[in-house]
């Protein structure tokens, strides 16, 4: 793990960090961004591939002990901060970012086997992930929901997300950070042909669709009981799902609400349904 400092921010080993808050340059390269030092901890923890890290003069010594856990090869740049402000583009208070390799777009039957697709290497099994449940996210737009979405998803024990075409990238700054990390524990799949791919989690896979809606005819959450195997649908924050999507619904289900109050922010529903359908052996966190 060498430690370089570097005084001239156009050097070409800091190209990745430049401008980090108005490009999402990083989204056709393979890699990634993390920021802030609890999300950067998490990926160094997880079985993704650290390219570099960055770090300010001033919290070089704070961080210092967890780069112990980089590869002994991925270095880490050490700059003034005021300079890293420079290079970033905004007040780089969190004083960390890293740069990682991103992994494979999961295939559906990493999905339900509950393993990653990493880039170069052999999908990874994990033991606290069966694909017994996961999330499809068919049409968000903020990235802010999607990672919030997945940071409940890791909380509740799902194994993958699917993301719909045209929503936010599900690796860029603002979706890691705000997943707070635990991205880094899912299956991640951007999905392709929508239809196709939940009729075959369907028929060979055996998952039950359940889709959030607000209609009279769904049915209430709390009378719900989760299949073993649950695909969760949660629909874009202004319109909902398309009539596509309910057509591939197993069950409609609605959260019961005071009158007057119709519905709730996307990652808000997705907070109480996914605590519904939590697996029994979901341990708890301080």
């Amino acid at each position: 793990m060498p430690i370089v400092r570097i005084d001239d921010v156009t050097d070409e080993r800091l190209a990745v960090y430049q401008e980090v808050r108005q490009t999402n340059l990083t989204r056709w390269s393979g890699r990634f961004i993390a920021e802030g030092w609890r999300v950067v901890e998490r990926l160094i923890a997880s079985d993704l591939e650290v390219e570099s890290v960055l770090i300010s003069e001033r919290r070089g010594e704070e961080f210092g002990p967890f780069f112990d856990r980089l590869a002994p090869e991925v270095p880490v740049y050490l700059v003034e901060q005021k300079a890293a402000e420079g290079l970033v583009g905004y007040n780089f208070h969190a004083g960390v970012l890293a740069c990682g390799k991103r992994p494979g777009n999961a295939t559906l039957e990493e999905l339900v086997e509950g393993r990653r697709a990493l880039l170069g290497k052999p999908a990874v099994a994990h033991e606290s992930q069966t694909g017994g449940r996961l999330v499809w996210c068919p049409g968000l737009n903020s990235p802010e929901n999607l990672g919030t979405i997945m940071r409940l998803a890791a909380a509740f024990g799902v194994s993958g997300v699917l993301v719909g075409p045209g929503a936010p990238d599900p690796f860029s700054r603002r979706v890691v950070r705000t997943s707070m990390g635990n991205l880094f524990s899912l299956q991640v799949r951007e999905v392709a042909n929508a239809v196709q791919e939940i009729e075959w989690l369907k028929r060979e896979a055996g998952y039950q669709v359940y889709a959030t809606v607000l209609s009279e005819k769904a049915v209430d959450l709390d009378q719900v009981e989760p299949a073993e195997r649950s695909l969760l649908v949660f629909g874009n924050e202004a319109e909902g799902l398309s009539e596509q999507c309910r057509k591939l619904a197993d069950v409609e289900m609605v959260i019961p609400m005071a009158e007057g109050v119709d519905s709730l922010n996307v990652s808000h529903a997705a907070s109480i349904c996914l605590y519904h359908f939590r697996g029994k052996k979901t341990g708890t966190q301080r």
